[in-house]
This record gives structure tokens, C-alpha cells and sequence, in this order.
């Protein structure tokens, strides 16, 4: 199997320098496995753009980690910007924070596996996973992992999150090989509508136009909203 596809959200870029903070030393280790060659990483013009807003010193250092390190840079484009906006309508990600949506929006358009982040506001969370996914694989992308440094990293232990990948790959990948175009897309929306009522939802016509809203079908059980980490974040 390939590398994993990593997208680099821009709180990484903080912590790279946040030496006090708690996800530090895992978020430079990311870095330095991504320098290994264990990760193809990603970018984007979103994070740069929220980057050239910090005070100079630090913009400085952090735009050079781009440099620095093996990131290619992908563009937000329309298609992008489309998904993310359904991030907002339906309750996923905050209006004021639409960006926050664009970075995951990004990584599934592009085919990536991971969105790394250390967000646990927004972003890392396992109801913005599961909702964020339910509305990728419907619209005919791929559902992305949303993980902290701390769950990505390579240690003593497996790394669960991509053994986890490995195994997504293979199964789709041997369930759709010897399939048309047209068997494929038949094939999307049958996982699709699968993988929305596992999450707990259904798709609902709104409107005459068939315009859709995904609708809560099940009670979140108490942890959904648990955050994975509970440390103090702030964007620069």
C-alpha cells in the first residue's frame, strides 16, 4: 500500500513552536516522520492564509516549516468550498469558523486519509468526524480520519490510525477492482447510504428543488461529545 495522505491543519503549525504545550513534542515528531517519508503531506491556502495572520516573529517560522519539510500545497477551490458550506448548513461546523470546515473539506476532495489537527473544539471530534463523513461519502468522497498528533505518531504501540486506513484500503480496493465506472458510482452511494444510518442519520427532501438535510435518528450516547483530549488550544 501506498503512504498515508496527510493534511497538515494550520494549529499544527503553532504547535510545532508551542514548546509548553502538551501536543508539542508529538506534533514535531509528525513533522520529523513526515521528513522519514512515512506520510505524504498536505496543505493548503487556507492554512497559510490563517497563518499570515499571527504576529510577524511567529508567521515567519511557521510559513518556513513549508520549506522546511516535504508539503505539497493544494488550492481551495470551488468544489471545496461547496462541501465546506454544507459542513455549516447542517450545524457541523460554526458559521465563524467555516474555515475550520475547509480543511476537511480539502483533505476528502483530494483523496487524502488524514486530517491532522490539534482542534479539539471543532475538528478533532468524534461528532465532526461522523458528520463530516456521513455528508463526504454521500456527495462521492472519501470518508478521512480526523486524528490528533498524540493518535498519529509512531511509538512502541501500533499505530491504530493507520492499520486502520491499511484495512479501508484493501477492502474498497478489492471490492471495487474489477468494476465499470458506472458499478463504482452504484457502489458509492450504497456505502454511502450505509454508512449514513450507521452514524445515526437519514437524508431528508427539504425543499421542492430536492434539496437535503441530513436528520438525527438516533440519541448521541454521552462520550459522542467527549473531546479525545481535554488541553487548553487556541489558533494563532
Amino acid at each position: 500500500m501506498g503512504k498515508p495522505k496527510i493534511y497538515l491543519e494550520t494549529t499544527l503549525f503553532n504547535f510545532y513552536f508551542d514548546t509548553d504545550r502538551d501536543a508539542h513534542a508529538d506534533t514535531v515528531t509528525l513533522f520529523t516522520e513526515i521528513a522519514e517519508g512515512k506520510y505524504e503531506a498536505f496543505t493548503s491556502e487556507a492554512v497559510t492564509d490563517e497563518l499570515k495572520d499571527a504576529p510577524a516573529e511567529k508567521r515567519d517560522k511557521m510559513l518556513a516549516l513549508l520549506d522546511e519539510y516535504p508539503i505539497a500545497m493544494l488550492t481551495v477551490n470551488d468544489v471545496a468550498n461547496a462541501l465546506a458550506d454544507s459542513y455549516v448548513t447542517e450545524g457541523i461546523i460554526p458559521a465563524k469558523y467555516r474555515t475550520d470546515g475547509v480543511h476537511i473539506a480539502v483533505a476528502a476532495v483530494n483523496g487524502l486519509d488524514i486530517v491532522a489537527s490539534v482542534n479539539f473544539k471543532h475538528i478533532v471530534r468524534i461528532q465532526t468526524t461522523r458528520r463530516a463523513n456521513a455528508i463526504n461519502v454521500y456527495k462521492g468522497f472519501r470518508a478521512v480520519v480526523i486524528a490528533s498528533p498524540m493518535q498519529i505518531v509512531e511509538n512502541s504501540a501500533p499505530n491504530p490510525v493507520e492499520d486502520e486506513i491499511d484495512r479501508i484500503r484493501e477492502k474498497i480496493y478489492e471490492e471495487t477492482k474489477d468494476m465499470t465506472p458506472a458499478q463504482r458510482v452504484e457502489y458509492t452511494h450504497e456505502k454511502s447510504e450505509s454508512f449514513v444510518k450507521e452514524m445515526g442519520y437519514r437524508w431528508d427532501v427539504i425543499n421542492p428543488q430536492g434539496h437535503m438535510r441530513l436528520v438525527k435518528t438516533q440519541p448521541d450516547t454521552p462520550q459522542d461529545d467527549e473531546e479525545c483530549y481535554r488541553i487548553t488550544t487556541s489558533q494563532p
